[in-house]
């Protein structure tokens, strides 16, 4: 190997329905542009054709995020965690946001790599602060014997069953801006249309599918995303106006309906970064979850039963996912805690050569 080539330490990791390359941050170089640059190389960003082939990147937004993870620097935490998405065709990696999915392999990728001590049957609970957006995420893991393996939709085979919940994921501030459960914002076309806004997990644009003229329950082959797409940025454009944060990819649109099939809560379908999510965003499910729990906002009036989990359908089939959320004294109303049960798969350890 030729001696211009740097190696780092890496392990690309499957968590949830997404996967990513996880990195040590001591072994990369300093926030700023020579690490932004570093991770593009790595990933094979930025590629004209979005397949990333020069890189480990896997040519979707799904498979092209990295997560640096250290020794937390906060109290009662066990590691911080980093979250990078890494743009297809643009040499920009975006630090806005977060990924719920991933979280579960942060706990995996913590006690393989020593930086949390596994119990002697190979459980753990790993406490996580997510430095992009500012919360605790509580990643448990079972036993390496656990018999109750699971599968979760979009993923093929079973894993060990993990819990990532997320305490008090809007930061102890209110989960509505303003503290109203609508908004009103308007489509390209003039109309205005009611709109459910939440500043949690990742910020979330709600809206009903009918109103941008979809039933729901679509898959994304079923969609046109040129058409759809200047939608999503025109009212992301907006609900963040709204939020009064800066509109970038960490703001999501989904889309829902209602579900004549008891065992189905709603139905959703969100964005990610250039395409429809070919499941649903772990953030996006939080924040689903939580506003199903606030009166008057559209989550609360399409979810019927309030006494159990939110059952989300999605492309790919249904995922469970459970939330407390309080109203405080000041009327504001506060997620206390969510979460869901995902698998994780450490796939290759190694290292990547820049």
């Amino acid at each position: 190997m030729s001696s211009k080539f740097t190696k780092i330490p890496a392990s690309l990791i499957r968590g949830g329905t997404s996967k990513g390359l996880f990195f040590n941050e001591a072994d990369l170089p300093p926030v700023g542009a020579k690490r932004d640059q570093v991770l593009l190389s790595i990933m094979g960003s930025p590629d004209p054709s979005s397949m990333q082939l020069n890189g480990v990147g896997g040519g979707i937004s799904s498979t092209s995020k990295v997560a640096l993870i250290q020794k937390s620097q906060h109290p009662g935490m066990d590691v911080d965690y980093l979250f990078g998405q890494v743009s297809l065709t643009e040499p920009k990696v975006d630090w806005e946001g977060s990924c719920g999915n991933l979280a579960a392999a942060v706990g995996l990728y913590a006690v393989n790599s020593g930086l949390v001590k596994a119990n002697p049957d190979g459980s753990a609970r790993v406490r996580v602060w997510q430095v992009n957006l500012g919360y605790e995420i509580c990643v448990n893991i079972p036993a390496a014997d656990c018999k109750d393996l699971i599968s979760i939709p979009g993923v093929p085979g079973v894993g060990l069953p993990i819990y990532v919940g997320f305490v008090d994921p809007s930061g102890g501030e209110s989960l509505l801006p303003d503290n109203q459960p609508i908004h009103h914002l308007t489509l390209p076309s003039g109309k205005t249309i009611p709109v459910t806004l939440i500043l949690g997990a990742n910020p979330t644009v709600f809206v009903k599918a009918a109103d941008l003229g979809l039933s729901g329950e679509e898959v994304p082959a079923d969609i046109d995303f040129e058409k759809l797409e200047p939608v999503i940025h025109h009212l992301g454009k907006q609900g963040a106006e709204i939020m009064k944060i800066p509109y970038n990819a960490a703001v999501r649109l989904a889309w829902l309906a209602p579900s004549t099939n008891p065992d189905i809560s709603l139905y959703s379908r969100i964005s990610t970064e250039g395409r429809v999510h070919h499941a649903h965003t772990g953030t996006g499910a939080i924040n689903l979850a939580c506003a199903a729990r606030i009166p008057g906002t559209i989550p609360f009036q399409i979810v019927k039963d309030q006494n159990r989990a939110v059952s989300i359908s999605h492309p790919t089939g249904i995922m469970q996912v459970d939330a407390k959320v309080v109203c405080d004294a000041s009327g504001k109303w506060i997620a206390q805690s969510s979460g869901f049960v995902r698998t994780a798969k450490i796939i290759m350890v190694g290292e990547a050569y820049v």
